[in-house]
């Protein structure tokens, strides 16, 4: 099921605006559409993430600082689905920024 909208993309984009920075929302793709990760726990976050994303524009990474914006950070298992798309790709700096977090 498709959700509808992508705050994180709109995040992004509010965050380039401000800093300055290029954005780019579709380096990535997802694969398909999964359920709320809300009301499920760690591992099945983890299950459901596996392969959640696909790079399509590996060109436009190589050799570049990269920061990967989400809208809240709980287990991480959607930043992980996006380390392994990226997984073997040359000289890639990763960084993340979230807006939210339920951790202190």
């Amino acid at each position: 099921m498709k959700r509808g909208f992508n705050q994180a993309a709109l995040i992004a984009i509010g965050m380039s605006e401000v800093l300055g920075i290029p954005e780019n929302t579709d380096i990535f793709i997802r694969t398909r559409y999964n359920d709320s990760q809300t009301k499920k726990g760690r591992a099945s976050r983890f299950d459901s993430t596996k392969g959640l994303f696909r790079l399509v524009k590996k060109g436009q990474i190589i050799d570049k600082h990269i920061l990967l914006v989400d809208d809240v950070i709980t287990t991480g298992a959607t930043v992980e689905s996006m380390f392994y798309a990226i997984n073997g790709i040359g000289n890639v700096k990763i960084s993340v920024g979230v807006l939210c977090s339920p951790y202190e």
